[in-house]
């Protein structure tokens, strides 16, 4: 299958609607259209700027993966309903602080939910087919 003749579910009016951290940049730069550019001089009110979203990341013991609550986590609203066939995690200019891992969920859920409608089902994922599960 050839990723670069599907169609961009997320950048046909998709959101970034919640992140567990925005230290270090914002929420939004995970959905920017252009390819990430590294500017070493340019410092904001956080410090480094970053194209990426950057948080405070955290690590377990010995540098193992954190528990499942500690990890940074964010929530991707689609710009379409679809089929998620692939995601791109890009690590460009994040050299020795990139993620160790990073994995995904979905579901799909009627209507436009506002973000505390999402919390609460999320809450109560896979407890009743349909609900949101990992494909």
């Amino acid at each position: 299958m050839d990723e670069q003749l599907l169609p961009d579910l997320l950048r046909l009016r998709g959101s970034v609607v919640a992140a567990s951290d925005e230290f270090f940049a914002a929420k939004e730069n995970l959905i920017k259209p252009n390819a990430p550019v590294f500017v070493p001089e340019r410092y904001g009110a956080k410090g480094q700027v970053y194209d990426g979203w950057e948080t405070r990341r955290q690590r377990g013991p010995g540098g193992t993966l954190p528990d499942r609550e500690a990890r940074d986590r964010v929530i991707v609203r689609l710009g379409v309903p679809g089929v998620v066939r692939s995601i791109v995690v890009d690590t460009a200019f994040f050299t020795g602080n990139y993620p160790q891992a990073c994995s995904a969920d979905a579901c799909l859920v009627a209507g436009y939910p506002l973000l505390p409608e999402l919390a609460a089902d999320a809450a109560g994922a896979g407890t009743k087919p349909g609900d949101c599960r990992r494909p």
